[in-house]
């Protein structure tokens, strides 16, 4: 007796199933990849919008004279930055490439937290709240070329060139080695401590270490939170007003930072490097590729974490202190005295770009002469 059924898969095709489907795989590095080639390119945009349109100029420090432990202390600063920025470059990138030839993962970060600089001002985006002491060595800032941007005259907006596009690198990276440390010795000290744990032992101590950092500089008149919310500020109506909101946000974003190079899987490959080395590229194409993912995933952790948050607030600040508008040196032309603009105020209409706006003697500007 002859039975007949339905013919089975051959072997051949039953084999190949698994490198079809892995074929058409998509790893997390190729989505992170894609998201850093976005960013870079907004940033890269920016940067070259300033430079050719001729923003790239100088924001003067009005008539007000900066006391001379300031100018004495900023210019410190910028020095140590030079330095802090060489060594730093030295260490993680140089070295290796001379001793390896290659990049390391600590190589990468480095150069991904340095690209991170373009962030720095956005908490401007939809109105003025933050100012840099007009005392640094400056060529105002490239805000107003950034995607959206909303608040009038960003090319006033102080970025402190020497001083906070070096820190990115020496200060930002160097927390997120400090914050490693503290992690690594959490898990000593604790065993069984979970990694929700461990995240808000990591938060607690950056929200302290901002605390310190930020508090001592804003002491030193680098920069202000003109426009913080005065009930939740400590020294409220001096030009160093300190937020308590600013070390819990920035306190998360450097979290979400040490946690991006601490947490990796057996490969040494952090959560947004996940697949690279599936990946059948040479060996310098997966270092950009996860240099461009690790750069998609750091954006996204200062977007999330400081730069939407921030913006929110800004817009509920209350006014800027006299301790601040009276210092031209802190408003950098951007309101007050010598500008048709009155300072942020929660009476004060927010003006966008060329919008009508209030003047500080408190009449209408139509622009156009409308």
């Amino acid at each position: 007796m002859t039975t007949t059924g339905v013919p089975s898969a051959t072997p051949a095709a039953v084999t190949g199933l698994p490198e079809l489907a892995q074929a058409r795989k998509t790893h997390p590095i190729t989505v992170w990849a894609i998201l850093g080639v976005v960013f870079l390119a907004i940033e890269g945009y920016a940067l070259a919008a300033w430079f050719i349109s001729g923003d790239a100029h100088r924001t003067p420090a009005g008539t007000t004279p900066i006391p001379e432990w300031m100018k004495v202390a900023m210019m410190a600063f910028q020095i140590v930055g030079v330095i802090g920025f060489v060594g730093f470059l030295t260490y993680f990138v140089i070295r290796p490439l001379r001793r390896e030839h290659r990049l390391t993962q600590d190589s990468l970060f480095c150069l991904v937290f340095w690209t991170l600089f373009w962030h720095d001002t956005l908490t401007n985006y939809l109105v003025h709240y933050t100012t840099y002491n007009a005392g640094f060595f400056n060529l105002g800032s490239w805000d107003r070329h950034i995607l959206g941007w909303s608040s009038p005259h960003g090319n006033l907006v102080i970025e402190p060139t020497i001083f906070v596009c070096t820190a990115y690198m020496w200060v930002v990276f160097g927390g997120v080695l400090l914050g490693n440390v503290v992690m690594r010795r959490a898990r000593q000290r604790w065993p069984q401590i979970s990694a929700l744990q461990l995240v808000l032992v990591t938060f607690a101590f950056f929200a302290l270490f901002d605390l310190i950092v930020e508090g001592s500089f804003m002491r030193l008149g680098f920069w202000t939170y003109a426009g913080a919310i005065r009930s939740v500020t400590l020294f409220a109506g001096h030009y160093y007003q300190f937020p308590l909101y600013e070390p819990l946000l920035f306190g998360a974003t450097w979290t979400g930072f040490a946690c991006l190079r601490f947490f990796r899987n057996d490969k040494g490959e952090s959560a947004v490097e996940r697949g690279s080395h599936e990946l059948r590229v040479h060996a310098k194409t997966r270092t950009v590729l996860r240099f461009l993912a690790l750069a998609g995933a750091a954006n996204v952790i200062f977007i999330a974490t400081y730069d939407v948050p921030i913006n929110l607030i800004a817009i509920h600040g209350d006014a800027w202190p006299a301790d601040i508008t009276s210092r031209s040196y802190l408003t950098d032309g951007l309101c007050g005295s010598g500008t048709t603009y009155a300072c942020p105020a929660p009476s004060i209409p927010f003006p966008h770009g060329d919008s009508d706006h209030v003047a500080p003697n408190q009449t209408l500007v139509l622009e156009g002469g409308r």
